[in-house]
């Protein structure tokens, strides 16, 4: 295991991105509770103008937060999270030199990524993880309709969304040495899939959700009990090989040191 696991850069990843992580995990879940709270009002008020439309928390969740065409701020400070984490455990460290350091101990470079990839993979984890404990308390503390299942098969597919997105992030990190050049594909790239994703729902422009893999990710079809498998799939085969690939690179390429 201390092959490719070091306990001190793992340390120092967490020194390094806790106020990050505790920032917007905190805002996420202040926004879901505030979709949990306000939701049996929504749906009385809806109820006396449509009847038959079914509307619950969960889908006052996915709506005002995780929907690609609705409020999706809970997705962008999720991307806000990965893009700036992303670039600050390699390709800023290498634009600042201090990787040399670590370099410089008996450290190996494969310990060195594959820890700040282990990291990086865990915080969003438990990034979602925390979300969907905070959702599953305030659903039982409120008492309101709340699909418990059709939640976590959300929270899946939201993880496995980041998967692809930090997949991207961690690549451009690792394949630059000059931290605006990482920003300007780990971020980029992600925000061109925003930016077709969003133009798809025009009914001219409605190809360029091929474009996007923000269309792999449906929070308000996961509500309507669609499955979304093999969609999950291929978010989780993107990330893993971007991860793949980024590793490599870092274990192939020559640093400025």
């Amino acid at each position: 295991m201390r092959k490719f696991f070091s306990r001190h850069i793992f340390l120092q990843c967490i020194k390094s991105n806790w106020k990050m992580w505790t920032i917007v995990t905190t805002i996420l879940c202040a926004l879901v509770l505030i979709m949990i709270s306000i939701a049996p009002g929504v749906s009385e008020r809806l109820a006396t103008t449509d009847p038959d439309f079914d509307f619950n928390a969960l889908r006052m969740v996915a709506e005002g937060a995780f929907s690609m065409h609705g409020g999706m701020i809970g997705v962008v400070f999720i991307l806000v999270y990965l893009i700036t984490v992303g670039n600050k455990l390699v390709a800023m460290e290498i634009d600042r030199g201090s990787l040399s350091f670590i370099l410089n101990t008996p450290t190996t470079r494969k310990q060195i990524i594959l820890t700040k990839a282990i990291f990086y993979y865990v915080s969003i984890i438990a990034l979602i993880l925390t979300i969907g404990i905070v959702s599953t308390i305030a659903g039982a503390v409120i008492n309101i309709p709340f699909d418990l299942g059709r939640l976590w098969i959300m929270l899946l597919g939201l993880l496995m969304f980041t998967t692809a997105i930090s997949g991207i992030c961690f690549f451009a990190s690792c394949w630059f040495n000059k931290s605006s050049l990482s920003l300007l594909v780990g971020a980029g790239v992600p925000l061109l899939f925003f930016l077709f994703s969003s133009l798809s729902a025009m009914p001219d422009l409605d190809w360029m959700r091929f474009l996007s893999i923000n269309t792999l990710f449906d929070a308000i079809g996961v509500v309507n009990g669609e499955s979304f498998i093999f969609q999950y799939i291929a978010l989780f085969a993107i990330g893993a090989i971007m991860y793949t690939i980024g590793i490599i690179k870092f274990l192939k390429k020559d640093l400025p040191l």
